[in-house]
């Protein structure tokens, strides 16, 4: 249990309430306790191995998603932890897109289900040129055909994004482009080491208008240098030009913002979470009120084809297959990640071997968990939910004790929904639900029937 004293009262004595609840329940809800989920199981618990001959062939009965990860960025920002190169000369370009190519070959079979929907992320997808972009969707139209995906998102940064490449994405089978504008202030701009101002961001966003393809906008929230006005300059921006999809993502600084008493005690600064909390409420209120709906725990969709097909097809127990290195694949129960390395990564292609460090076969138990924690991440107080015997009758397990008690201690505060045996973030538990997360996956939440 952790026991938060306040050293100051928030204007929503409700949300204070729940934050002292939490603690309770073993809860943190500092920094510590809010890293972004990803993936479950946690990629350090699965076993490390060094490359893969061959994975073979799963005829997965599920949806099946493509990632494609591109290592390439113009500089490197304060906040980003990705494996990357900045600044690459062509020829490292031209073969990563030759390693890609052995990769996406080794792995066409092993899933045989046509993919739903794709992503290329990074990194900066758009640091690639017009020719090494047509050369990408070559190797991944050549390998596992793309005229049948019907959500596919291309990431890009406004400073490496132009006309020639939003038509050329058009062309080539891409939906839906991700712009990365992180802030409208300058200076926190310059301090997140981004390479383009406020100014140079509107003509980016007016060609994503232009094109007639969906595109998201991506911001940052909740650094110390950023006040209530960064904020409301994003909303004024929403106002202004109606993107279809807008997503935030909430970030602490490095300094923790909790001092031990002791080990169980902790003096919370309550002015740096209500500053949070506050930029939270305000943008959530703000955008419901814009007639945006909520597709995920931070993004904010004006129609249900504007979100993010390939979040929502992982984060809703399918399978997902990775190209590049460090990403992270599931195929029915099969979990395995590719190394953080993009030289090993490319050497093991080289001589044969998938590039592979880590790599698992889940129990049905552990798939069971996987599809909670993650379907949670999409299950707002406006979704079905996740539901638990829906789980339990797929995977053959069985809800942990230990589990419906703290399910059912989340109810009592106000921090979960239960409806019908499913179960969703309320609007004020969906605040912390990272820290709750957090704490979810520690627990043994199914056994095997």
């Amino acid at each position: 249990m952790i026991q938060y004293l306040l050293t100051a009262m928030s204007a929503n004595p409700q949300l204070d309430r729940l934050i002292v609840s939490l603690g309770g329940l073993g809860i943190d809800v500092s920094p510590r306790g809010n890293s972004f989920i990803r993936y479950y199981p946690p990629l350090r618990t699965l076993p490390k191995v060094d490359g893969v001959q061959s994975l073979g062939t799963t005829d997965t009965t599920c949806k099946s998603a493509l990632f494609v990860y591109i290592p390439f960025c113009t500089g490197s920002c304060s906040y980003c932890f990705y494996v990357k190169k900045t600044n690459p000369c062509p020829e490292d370009v031209g073969g990563y897109l030759d390693s890609l190519e052995v990769q996406a070959g080794m792995l066409a079979e092993a899933i045989t289900t046509p993919f739903s929907s794709a992503y290329i992320g990074g990194g900066t997808p758009s640091f690639l040129d017009v020719r090494q972009i047509r050369r990408l969707f070559s190797i991944l139209d050549g390998k596992f055909g793309l005229e049948d995906i019907a959500s596919f998102t291309f990431e890009a940064s406004p400073e490496t994004l132009d006309e020639e490449k939003i038509g050329l994405l058009g062309s080539l089978g891409v939906k839906r482009i991700s712009l990365g504008v992180q802030s409208l202030d300058d200076y926190v701009l310059k301090s997140m080491r981004r390479r383009y101002t406020k100014e140079e961001v509107f003509p980016k966003i007016d060609m994503l208008r232009r094109s007639g393809l969906s595109y998201n906008l991506d911001f940052i929230f909740g650094l110390q240098m950023q006040g209530a006005s960064d904020v409301e300059d994003v909303l004024d921006l929403v106002r202004s030009v109606e993107p279809p999809s807008v997503t935030f993502y909430q970030r602490w600084s490095s300094m923790y913002d909790t001092q031990a008493v002791d080990k169980h005690v902790h003096v919370l600064d309550r002015s740096r979470l209500g500053d949070i909390l506050e930029s939270k409420a305000i943008i959530e209120e703000a955008m419901l009120s814009m007639g945006y709906s909520k597709d995920s725990l931070f993004r904010f969709i004006k129609s249900k084809s504007a979100g993010c097909g390939y979040c929502k097809t992982v984060w809703e127990d399918n399978s997902c297959l990775a190209l590049g290195p460090s990403a992270y694949s599931y195929i029915d129960g099969l979990c395995f990640q590719n190394t953080s390395h993009i030289d090993r990564f490319r050497r093991q292609l080289d001589s044969g071997l998938l590039p592979i460090e880590r790599l698992k076969r889940l129990t049905g138990p552990e798939m069971a968990s996987r599809a909670l924690i993650l379907g949670l991440k999409t299950a707002g107080a406006d979704s079905c939910g996740v539901s638990i015997d829906g789980l339990q009758r797929r995977y053959d397990v069985t809800l942990s004790e230990d589990a419906s008690q703290f399910l059912d201690a989340l109810s009592d505060v106000g921090a979960i929904l239960s409806r019908q045996e499913s179960i969703s973030f309320t609007r004020e538990g969906s605040f912390f639900a990272e820290n709750i997360l957090n704490r979810l996956i520690r627990l043994d939440l199914f056994y095997k029937t």
